[in-house]
């Protein structure tokens, strides 16, 4: 078990979607220690919690995933005072649980690639792309989701949490077709596992 997930694991506190979340990360951690870590090219004005001790900005530097702590929900609030609605439970968990880059993982579906937010600024990023997403699902009247993920290689379709039920949906952008892939975000979570390149 990592280190940033035993303090959540102590209190006793660790939702569903969470607990998930940190097997995810358990595994993809694993893999950078056979493997290597991920690097990224630091920009002054777009750091994280996830980038390791030692990093230089302009220069490709090693990030693992990172515990949120003092999670922000303060933006989930305003997300739903934007659109008028209750965010589900487990989306704000996915949300809330780590600062990360987006993250390779293979489902019965197929590949896809897990959206997770880098730092505050980027949490608030998101914000603006989930009103964005909600209002067009009003648009074309259709229910409400939240997306959390897109499909690998060619991301033109998305996975989200329907705000009426917590369902897991597969669905395209602009489009009123969409496949239900599991009950809710922990079930589907469940069957996801982490890919490393």
């Amino acid at each position: 078990m990592l280190i940033y997930a035993l303090d959540k694991l102590e209190r006793n506190d660790m939702s569903a979607v969470t607990a998930q979340l940190t097997r995810l990360f358990d595994e993809f951690t694993s893999e950078c220690q056979q493997q290597g870590n991920p690097t990224i090219l630091v920009e002054d004005d777009w750091l994280s919690p996830a980038l390791r001790p030692g990093f230089e900005v302009d220069h490709e530097c090693e990030w693992l995933p990172a515990s949120i702590e003092n999670t922000p929900l303060d933006m989930f609030e305003r997300l739903s005072d934007a659109l008028e609605i209750d965010i589900p439970q487990s989306i704000i968990d996915y949300y809330t649980c780590f600062w990360s880059q987006p993250i390779l993982a293979n489902h019965t579906e197929g590949e896809l690639s897990l959206i997770f937010v880098w730092n505050p600024d980027d949490l608030e990023r998101l914000r603006e792309n989930l009103i964005g997403h909600a209002l067009n699902k009003k648009r074309m009247r259709q229910t409400i989701s939240f997306f959390f993920a897109t499909t690998e290689p060619d991301g033109d379709q998305i996975l989200s949490v329907e705000s009426s039920t917590g369902r897991v949906l597969l669905e395209k952008p602009g489009q009123k077709k969409f496949s239900v892939i599991a009950e809710d975000l922990e079930t589907f979570l469940s069957q996801v596992t982490c890919l490393h390149r």
